[in-house]
């Protein structure tokens, strides 16, 4: 029934000449009578144990799932990490993930092994600048801030391999509506109750949320996909979950 189902919807989509591979992983909580010898305890209740699994989707349809059940896989560079490794990729296929896994040792394994990725880095990376391109702002309708070419480092130790830093406005920096959805409103109470925060309303956290650049990494080169080429192609990374409303690019990659 799998296969049949998968021939059928191999039928359905454009033929490209790279595969799109997405990973990400999510922790499932269930009571501890439903998983009497299975899963790990959480730390704040005694009365649950929780399951963490990741799953990889190849052009959108589902090839790899992985189940962990020990508390050493709550490191999303360990699960995702492993199961990146793990699976047999084509050399031309773009993997996306999310900044969950952050490890720069796996970016340079990764890229070691000729594979190509694009994911995010946090507001605050550090890298030693090779050279940086601002001339985005002379483009009309980019949605491209800058995008910088480096090693990054992690937290001291430098990089192998150069990669690219893109910094991508959000949609509303274009006076498009601001749409707060729940995601939003989750990051800002939890924001709320950082001491950092204290004199900060919960209307101004989610006013930063809204205003945040996103930054995407990547290692593959310019000549194979530009700037605004790679920003299009991670908003394929949020199909799986509601993010993807926060950034929306007009550029079709080039495959």
């Amino acid at each position: 029934m799998y296969k049949a189902g998968k021939k059928i919807y191999r039928k359905c989509l454009k033929r490209n000449k790279r595969d799109i591979w997405i990973f990400d992983s999510t922790v499932v909580t269930l009571s501890a009578k439903l998983l009497t010898h299975y899963g790990y305890q959480i730390k704040s209740s005694k009365n649950k144990k929780q399951v963490k699994y990741t799953i990889g989707l190849k052009n959108g349809f589902p090839e790899k799932v992985n189940l962990y059940d020990h508390k050493s896989y709550n490191s999303e560079d360990k699960v995702l990490g492993e199961t990146i490794i793990g699976t047999k990729i084509r050399k031309n296929s773009i993997i996306l993930f999310d900044r969950g896994l952050s490890s720069r040792k796996f970016f340079d394994e990764i890229t070691t092994k000729g594979l190509l990725f694009i994911s995010r880095l946090k507001k605050k990376y550090r890298i030693k600048i090779v050279s940086e391109d601002t001339s985005f702002c002379k483009k009309k309708g980019s949605p491209i801030l800058k995008e910088r070419e480096g090693y990054l480092y992690h937290p001291h130790k430098k990089t192998k391999h150069i990669y690219r830093a893109i910094h991508v406005k959000p949609k509303n920096w274009d006076n498009q509506p601001r749409k707060i959805d729940k995601r939003v409103k989750t990051k800002a109470n939890i924001r709320l109750k950082s001491a950092k925060n204290a004199s900060k309303t919960k209307e101004e956290l989610i006013n930063e949320l809204l205003d945040e650049e996103i930054i995407i990494v990547t290692n593959i080169p310019k000549n194979q996909l530009s700037a605004e080429e790679v920003a299009e192609t991670y908003t394929q990374r949020w199909s799986i979950g509601p993010c993807r409303k926060h950034l929306t690019l007009d550029v079709p990659p080039r495959f």
